[in-house]
């Protein structure tokens, strides 16, 4: 190999290391930003991230457009982000998009779309994507109703540190219906989803301590878990943490 064709993949490969350094400033600096409600920077720095094809950037302003921070609220703003994000193949984008497709916030309501995305969110290794994709498949939305698939798909989003599909899978094994009864199983799930902050689990595992289902009654630790769940928003959480209190 000669002088110039080293000097040339040496030449490329500190463009390649400055430019992927610049883009983690960019996400860095932004999500930095966004922590200390410096919505204007955040939105800056995002839009550095995405404008040099970053997926999390465009997702980050897609959610910024949604929420309003920093930007006038455009669901429309949004879902053009979201699908920037999606085609670079960030998860997030693709759940996020699956979202406003299901609720038709920015797009017109479409389950079969929302189906999609979820899917693609999920191959993506996207705990919220399985999770939309497993409660279509439980509900028959967008999708043929495969209670089965379900509980594949639940399972698959716990695996990924998904809150809600913990829960959803917790409340699978308590019904019995699907897969065999197995309530000690389902404390376990729902401890999982309350420990990700899931509000939805700390509310079923105060119920199992409460009436001791799969668990020694315990009603400290039931009053316990609602008073989480009332803190995550839970409004039942909250009305039986007064009623045990």
């Amino acid at each position: 190999m000669d002088f110039s064709s080293i000097l040339k993949k040496i030449s490329l490969f500190a463009i390649i290391f400055v430019a992927s350094n610049s883009l983690a400033d960019f996400i860095d600096d932004g999500i930095k930003a966004l922590e200390a409600r410096d919505y204007n920077n955040a939105f800056k720095f995002f839009k550095k991230a995405c404008d040099i094809r970053d997926g999390l950037g465009c997702n980050e302003i897609g959610y910024m457009y949604f929420k309003g921070k920093g930007v006038k609220r455009d669901s429309f703003k949004a879902v053009e982000f979201y699908k920037k994000a999606c085609n670079l193949k960030n998860g997030r984008g693709c759940n996020n998009l699956g979202v406003m497709y299901e609720l038709g916030k920015g797009v017109k309501k479409n389950p079969f779309k929302a189906a999609k995305f979820y899917h693609k969110a999920c191959n993506l290794k996207n705990g919220g994507g399985c999770y939309g994709l497993g409660r279509l498949y439980e509900i028959g939305r967008g999708v043929k109703r495969n209670p089965f698939k379900a509980v594949e798909l639940f399972e698959k989003a716990c695996k990924l540190w998904n809150g809600q599909g913990c829960s959803n899978l917790g409340v699978m094994y308590l019904d019995g219906k699907v897969v065999k009864k197995d309530p000690f199983k389902a404390v376990k799930l729902f401890q999982k989803a309350c420990n990700l902050w899931n509000g939805e689990g700390c509310y079923n595992l105060a119920l199992m301590y409460e009436f001791g289902i799969g668990v020694k009654k315990d009603i400290s630790k039931a009053i316990m878990y609602y008073g989480n769940a009332c803190d995550l928003k839970v409004e039942e959480g909250c009305e039986n943490y007064a009623r045990l209190k």
